[in-house]
């Protein structure tokens, strides 16, 4: 499965929860944890 697909679900998962401090932090990050 892409990483790609996988950081965008967690994004639309934090923000429902937390709101967009979480969203904004993994989108910064590009998602290393799911790449490579």
């Amino acid at each position: 499965m892409p990483a790609k697909y996988l950081g965008w679900l967690v994004e639309i998962i934090y923000e429902d929860q937390s709101g967009k401090i979480y969203k904004a932090a993994y989108t910064s990050q590009e998602h290393s944890i799911w790449a490579d």
